[in-house]
């Protein structure tokens, strides 16, 4: 079983290399919109990791390169 985040109610899987379809989606229109550059390809993929690591740095989150709780929460504060 995948861990989750709960935004809003909304369960957020944990996301990693390898990830894909919608929810990697969402992820990248987030990153974009927050002024990261990538594309919406919904594959979880080396830049997809970058500019979460990116996002992890200059939020002050331990930088895996993972979306997990912690993340996600950072990320839709920001929105």
């Amino acid at each position: 079983m995948q861990a989750s985040a709960k935004t809003n109610d909304i369960p957020l899987p944990l996301l990693k290399i390898g990830s894909s379809g919608e929810s990697v989606r969402l992820l990248q229109k987030i990153l974009q919109k927050l002024g990261y550059d990538l594309a919406f390809n919904a594959s979880y993929d080396q830049i997809t990791v970058n500019a979460v690591v990116s996002f992890q740095a200059d939020n002050n989150i331990g930088q895996t390169g993972q979306v997990g709780n912690q993340t996600w929460r950072a990320l839709t504060d920001k929105l």
